[in-house]
């Protein structure tokens, strides 16, 4: 695809490629907060258009596929993902392995109604497969939507798309050639048949559909996000996994800005700390300095998505229990080390009182918060963060500003928890 590009300058020195509107589209959900570019020597990505405080909405979606997995079939909406209890559970019509919280969500799963219901015993144990079909159901009720009665291959519904559709965004999400090398290498016989019951894809040949298979399975393995039930007692679990295209496009940091929450399948954006304009929105694909070893992320992002991560915790190689203050002086803005004894600014020799009369005051100011927080005070605590700007007076890996920011992420998610449950 031949871009639209011009050149701006990113806050770090990155050249970043931004692709017209007519091109990509401004995101949908927060047209002036975000942009889809294209970044030299990177995949396209998402940056902030202007400066976005902490605790800030940026997407609120649904996924272009998802399915539920297997061993929440009987607990969970099969079509909305939300928790039900046996009272009110709608069971399916054809099958009993799946249950919907309501007649109006059974209705309107079309995909389970025509092309898995007869047979899901055989899509319990399909994995990433599994997306992959409902993905190509949902290619081809789009194709049908734009008059294109057959496919032989996935480029060619390209021109048939609006440019800031999901579908376009997908089709040109990045793939892993060693992922699609090892699906070809097994008898996917049983998904082959299922697409091409597909109008679209019944004239397509058998080579060519186990093409179009492992080439989105490739790109799914690499861009699908694992849908959480998100629970302050139990934490974190695993019910399903969706393709999010706008989400998919954020690249990876073991330090990200970035939170997503989930009600249901509905994937909700929101920034964890303050994102300065021209700045990437960078989300965790799973694994976060504070918790992981260098090499252990290392290992886990090269063997799942085939990189080798740069981020600046992994430049630097940050520590978590790194007690050192980096400071920002307030005469020169000259990054500062403040270690025993330091009393003035190495570079313009002012003297650092104030800097630790406002470092004082905003240990006092977290602590404060930590204690509403630990009293489930959730927006209390959020008005103590957010109330001062330790950015202005401190620079990353400070132990004091990861606390913050991490603490704002516990209390979004809190938040988000205590609303949905």
């Amino acid at each position: 695809k031949q871009w639209n590009q011009r050149r701006v300058r990113g806050t770090k020195g990155i050249d970043i490629i931004k692709t017209s509107a007519e091109d990509c589209g401004t995101n949908p959900s927060s047209p002036s907060k975000t942009a889809v570019v294209s970044i030299a020597g990177m995949a396209r990505s998402l940056i902030a258009t202007e400066d976005i405080h902490s605790d800030e909405v940026l997407l609120s979606l649904v996924p272009f596929a998802a399915v539920l997995g297997s061993d929440c079939w009987a607990s969970y909406c099969y079509s909305c993902f939300v928790y039900i209890v046996d009272s009110v559970a709608v069971p399916c019509e054809g099958c009993s392995y799946v249950q919907y919280c309501s007649l109006e969500c059974r209705d309107g799963d079309r995909v389970h109604r025509n092309i898995e219901c007869r047979q899901m015993d055989k899509f319990r144990d399909l994995g990433i497969l599994h997306l992959v079909i409902r993905v190509i159901h949902r290619i081809s009720f789009e194709l049908t939507e734009n008059d294109c009665n057959e496919i032989h291959d996935l480029q060619d519904v390209l021109p048939l798309l609006p440019h800031d559709s999901d579908t376009r965004d997908l089709m040109e999400l990045c793939h892993q050639p060693e992922a699609k090398s090892e699906i070809l290498k097994y008898d996917i016989s049983f998904p082959i048949r299922v697409v091409k019951s597909l109008p679209q894809f019944c004239k397509t040949d058998v080579k060519k559909t186990r093409e179009i298979i492992a080439t989105l399975a490739s790109q799914l393995i690499c861009n699908s996000s694992t849908i959480m039930k998100q629970s302050l007692v139990h934490g974190n679990t695993p019910i399903g996994s969706g393709i999010y295209p706008k989400i998919a496009l954020m690249n990876h940091s073991c330090y990200s800005n970035i939170v997503c929450l989930f009600n249901g399948k509905v994937a909700t954006v929101k920034t964890t700390q303050r994102v300065p304009q021209h700045e990437q929105l960078f989300n965790s694909y799973g694994v976060d300095f504070e918790y992981d070893s260098k090499v252990e992320r290392q290992e886990q992002l090269f063997m799942q998505y085939n990189f080798k991560c740069s981020c600046q915790p992994c430049r630097e190689d940050w520590k978590r229990n790194q007690t050192v203050r980096n400071a920002i002086c307030m005469g020169c803005n000259s990054s500062i080390v403040i270690a025993k004894g330091t009393s003035t600014c190495s570079v313009c020799k002012i003297s650092l009182t104030e800097l630790f009369n406002v470092l004082q005051s905003l240990e006092e100011q977290y602590h404060a918060a930590y204690k509403c927080f630990t009293r489930k005070e959730y927006d209390a605590t959020l008005h103590h963060l957010k109330e001062s700007q330790p950015e202005a007076h401190l620079t990353l890996p400070d132990a004091l500003l990861l606390d913050w920011n991490d603490l704002i992420k516990k209390c979004i998610t809190a938040i988000h928890i205590v609303t949905h449950s």
